[in-house]
């Protein structure tokens, strides 16, 4: 596939005044794809798109305010882009949403529409808001603190595969809290699972759990591999573990 000459085409229909073409031109200048990045050219694309109505290009836009390409940092003006589009029931869109209620960011801190917009994402499916309904149930956001609540929207984001949930679900198994008992074999399982996918906190968390044979089998060689990639990572807790053998 020649990705060039599909810039050339998108850029045809974008001029046109197509929106799917717009939004296709601003993702490529945007990630540099097929040609050189050029931040401000994919916002003048994305506004184009976002301003006939086109769903995607309202989340996209929003997305580019918010980290400032293109244009100025905007938060307000990226939540009321993606109030937009997740009114129209797109999920990424609602947890962007969402995000932005918890962290007032744009927006007055309201964990009460966080929890809206993110309930909203979750029925759609979406790992991300599901893993943050986890963590505000477990930490008393907008609702009671409910670790068993916490811990069934971290299985339902861990069971779409996603690294934090299942890392943030190993945390409780393996400390335990006072309502829920420790269980090694389910932590080991869910770390071992996050590790796989790259991330520093599992890596050493299963690096300890086989080095102490804690719901695995004993294995220090795959402990202290499991550590060095950690530290490789710049986990100091590893990096200090690993110094001290």
């Amino acid at each position: 596939e020649d990705k060039g000459a599909a810039f050339e085409w998108f850029g045809k229909a974008a001029e046109k005044g197509y929106a799917a073409a717009q939004l296709s031109m601003a993702r490529m200048l945007a990630n540099g794809d097929s040609v050189q990045r050029n931040d401000s050219e994919a916002y003048k694309w994305a506004r184009k798109a976002a301003e006939q109505g086109y769903t995607d290009g309202e989340n996209y836009l929003g997305v580019l305010l918010q980290d400032g390409r293109g244009v100025a940092k905007n938060a307000s003006e990226a939540a009321f882009w993606y109030e937009k589009a997740a009114r129209k029931g797109m999920a990424v869109a609602q947890y962007n949403l969402g995000y932005l209620y918890r962290q007032g960011q744009g927006v007055n801190k309201n964990y009460v529409q966080a929890l809206h917009w993110l309930n909203k994402a979750s029925e759609r499916k979406h790992a991300m808001a599901m893993n943050i309904l986890g963590l505000m149930s477990e930490n008393g956001e907008g609702t009671q603190k409910d670790i068993r609540a916490a811990m069934d929207w971290y299985a339902k984001s861990a069971d779409l595969g996603f690294k934090y949930a299942q890392s943030n679900l190993a945390n409780i198994c393996y400390g335990g809290r006072r309502e829920v008992k420790k269980n090694y074999n389910m932590a080991a399982v869910l770390y071992r699972k996050a590790a796989e996918q790259g991330l520093a906190h599992a890596q050493r968390q299963l690096g300890i759990m086989l080095l102490k044979g804690h719901g695995v089998q004993k294995n220090s060689q795959d402990g202290i591999s499991w550590l060095a990639k950690a530290a490789a990572q710049g986990d100091e807790d590893a990096q200090k573990r690993l110094r001290r053998m």
